[in-house]
């Protein structure tokens, strides 16, 4: 569980900041960042622009559609299956 208080209190307890936090090695709490810009990296591939989070696919953006800054705890997802 992880507290946050950057002007509000939010609990995260949905497992995101654990998911970032497993991912890099690094508590949002800490850091100050749920996805560190050091552990973000951007891919053209023949799919689309991709963001990766410490070379974990976090999304892929079409042509032509915007794409924002790769976080975890503010993320879509889609589960297939």
């Amino acid at each position: 569980l992880e507290v946050f208080a950057f002007g509000s209190l939010c609990i995260m307890s949905e497992g995101r900041c654990y998911l970032s936090s497993y991912l890099t090695g690094e508590s949002p709490n800490t850091v100050g960042a749920c996805s560190p810009a050091r552990f973000v990296r951007w891919q053209q591939t023949p799919q689309g622009l991709e963001s990766r989070l410490n070379e974990v696919l976090i999304d892929r953006y079409q042509d032509g559609e915007n794409a924002g800054y790769p976080t975890l705890c503010k993320g879509r997802y889609l589960v297939d299956g």
